[in-house]
């Protein structure tokens, strides 16, 4: 056999220039580049550089854990001294908000599309309870006149948060990782002249909308309007229902018209619902039997709060499950990315 015939074909240096990755053939590539088929689409090499955002973002969510690490031991503190359902709740939130911020620098890093929505749907959340907390602190000045300046910090940082996740440079960084792990269509070539644009594609989702959604969406605003029996126990049970009904009102819009964003989202305030509901049982149950030597007036105080906390933890699972059903699922699918070679426009010619 000729020796000419054992030698790898060439390399074709033009794909090399648009971005087309040979694959090699054989054990360990011993065989060379396979030459590319005519008519097929060439594999392609993204990389980029970790832009500064990127950086940023990661060191907000350490932050942030670092914070919710301190609140947690704080808001167990003063649990021990002082039970309160809604100390309860800014507990099962700060334990959320730490796991979160502890979960998510790293896989942002790595360009994870789930860590990036995550982390852009709990910032979206914890801005709008900043901002509460802020607006019923100015009214509490005298008896925490601290809670007022941190909640506005904080409600600064996540807004800065927002829009570092929101950036161009942290998008294409979740872009290239996308089509670094073939979670991308591609249409075209690469050649010369050849532009590359990003398109996402609106998902094919199911003519009608599901009954399921429908109960889903029943259920849900059932949880939003628990809060309300403990109405006259004090305004943090109408403030409690505001806040959850906002979340459910955003949640019913955006399912209504089929968004993937919203399905997320309600899964996240539905988590902290149910943590937070869950938690409050046990608490509930302790002060109904007695445990801690109270009488007859706490003991079915802590009955109502057992009952109440359980129906709202049971409606936040339902719920929860609700969001995995097929139909919910198929009436609300991401969107595909897309990646489209174009023949770049010409410059135009000035003008003589």
């Amino acid at each position: 056999m000729p020796q000419q015939q054992l030698l790898p074909p060439p390399v074709d240096w033009m794909q090399l220039r648009y971005g087309a990755v040979p694959v090699p053939a054989g054990p360990g590539g011993a065989y060379g580049p396979v030459a590319p088929v005519p008519g097929a689409v060439p594999q392609m090499a993204f990389t980029m550089r970790k832009p500064r955002n990127v950086a940023w973002v990661q060191t907000l969510l350490w932050v942030f854990a670092a914070v919710t690490a301190v609140v947690d031991l704080l808001t167990a503190v003063v649990m021990t001294r002082d039970f309160h359902p809604l100390s309860l709740a800014g507990l099962a939130y700060a334990l959320y908000a730490t796991v979160q911020s502890l979960v998510t620098p790293m896989q942002i890093g790595r360009g994870k599309r789930w860590a990036w929505v995550w982390a852009l749907t709990s910032a979206v959340i914890g801005l709008v309870l900043a901002i509460g907390t802020t607006m019923a602190g100015m009214s509490l000045v005298r008896m925490a006149p601290g809670v007022v300046p941190f909640a506005a910090v904080v409600g600064a940082l996540y807004l800065v948060l927002i829009l570092l996740l929101c950036s161009k440079p942290v998008r294409e960084w979740m872009l290239m990782h996308r089509a670094q792990r073939g979670r991308a269509r591609m249409e075209g070539a690469p050649g010369p002249g050849m532009a590359l644009s990003a398109v996402y594609r609106s998902p094919q989702r199911t003519v009608e909308r599901p009954r399921s959604l429908a109960w889903a969406q029943v259920v849900f605003w059932a949880v939003a309007l628990v809060p309300l029996g403990w109405a006259v126990t004090g305004m943090w049970a109408v403030g409690a229902t505001a806040a959850l009904a906002a979340l459910a009102l955003t949640s019913s819009v955006g399912l209504n018209r089929g968004r993937f964003w919203a399905r997320v989202f309600t899964l996240v305030w539905l988590s902290l619902v149910g943590i937070g509901s869950g938690g409050a049982i046990v608490p509930g149950l302790l002060l109904a039997t007695g445990t801690f030597g109270v009488g007859g007036v706490e003991m079915q105080a802590g009955m109502a709060v057992a009952l109440s906390f359980g129906l709202g933890f049971a409606l936040a699972c339902i719920a929860f499950g609700l969001m995995f059903t097929t139909g919910v699922r198929r009436w609300t699918p991401p969107a595909e990315l897309v990646l489209v070679f174009r023949e770049a426009a010409a410059p135009q010619q000035a003008a003589r």
